[in-house]
C-alpha cells in the first residue's frame, strides 16, 4: 500500500523536497556512488515544476573548519579545505560550489539560510539579507554569540572564534564562512521564496530551557 502511495505522489512530483545530510555521501559507496549531480538530478525530477528543494549540508569552508576542527565526516582538520585531496568519496562544498551544482541540476533560484552553530543541532538561522543590513556585524555577532560548536571534542582555541567570525562578516564573507547551509532552490524564479516567511531576518531558537518554555525570536526587516 505504501509502494503504491509513493508511486501516485511521485506521479504528480512534491512541492518541497528536503535533503538533509545526505548529498555528502553521493559519491560514496553508502550513497549509491551515483555522484553529486546524479543525485540532484534525481531530486530536481522529484519536484512540481514550481516546487523546490530545501538542502542542508555542512560548508567545507566553515568558520569551524578554518579554525582547525576536525572535519566530521573524517575527523582530521583541513580535509575539506584541501580539497579533499585523498578522495574519500564523503564530501562538502563551499558556496560557490554548491550554488552552481544546484544550478547545473536546473535549481537556479536560490534563497540561502544559514544555521549556526551548523544545521545538525541549530540555535540560530541567519537569512542571507541580514548580512547586508548596516549594523549587520553587530547583529550576528550579538544573536550568534558561540558561532562554533563541536559536540564530539574539546573545544579548539587557535584563536577567538567569536571575533574571528565578527572580522569575516565585517569583510563581507560571512555567509562564505558559515559552518552550514540552508539553502532552498527551485526551477521556478521566485518560487522558493514561499518557503520562507518573507520578512524574517533571522531566527533565534531557546534550546536552553524546558519544553514548556521553549521560545523563537525572529528579527524582522524593520
Amino acid at each position: 500500500a505504501f509502494a503504491e502511495l509513493w508511486r501516485r505522489l511521485r506521479r504528480g512530483g512534491f512541492d518541497l523536497v528536503v535533503v538533509c545530510g545526505v548529498l555528502e555521501y553521493s559519491a560514496a559507496g553508502i550513497g549509491g556512488a551515483g555522484g553529486p549531480a546524479a543525485f540532484l538530478d534525481r531530486i530536481r525530477s522529484l519536484c512540481r515544476p514550481a516546487g523546490s528543494v530545501a538542502l542542508a549540508i555542512e560548508n567545507r569552508l566553515g568558520l569551524k573548519y578554518l579554525l582547525g576542527y576536525a572535519e566530521d565526516h573524517l575527523g582530521r582538520p583541513f580535509a575539506g579545505i584541501e580539497g579533499y585531496r585523498s578522495d574519500p568519496g564523503v564530501q562538502t562544498w563551499s558556496r560557490r560550489e554548491l550554488s552552481e551544482m544546484l544550478s547545473a541540476a536546473g535549481l537556479d533560484s536560490q534563497s540561502w539560510l544559514f544555521p549556526f552553530p551548523d544545521y545538525k543541532l541549530p540555535t540560530l538561522v541567519l537569512r542571507e539579507e541580514l548580512y547586508s543590513q548596516d549594523d549587520a556585524v553587530a547583529l550576528v555577532d550579538q544573536l550568534g554569540r558561540l558561532p562554533v560548536m563541536d559536540y564530539s571534542m574539546p573545544p579548539l582555541r587557535l584563536a577567538d572564534e567569536r571575533a574571528a567570525h565578527s572580522g569575516f562578516v565585517a569583510a563581507g564573507l560571512g555567509p562564505d564562512v558559515a559552518n552550514s547551509f540552508l539553502v532552498v532552490a527551485s526551477p521556478a524564479v521566485g518560487a522558493q521564496e514561499e518557503r520562507i516567511e518573507g520578512d524574517v531576518l533571522a531566527w533565534r531558537f531557546g534550546d536552553e530551557r524546558q519544553r514548556a518554555w521553549l521560545r523563537t525570536t525572529k528579527v524582522r526587516v524593520g
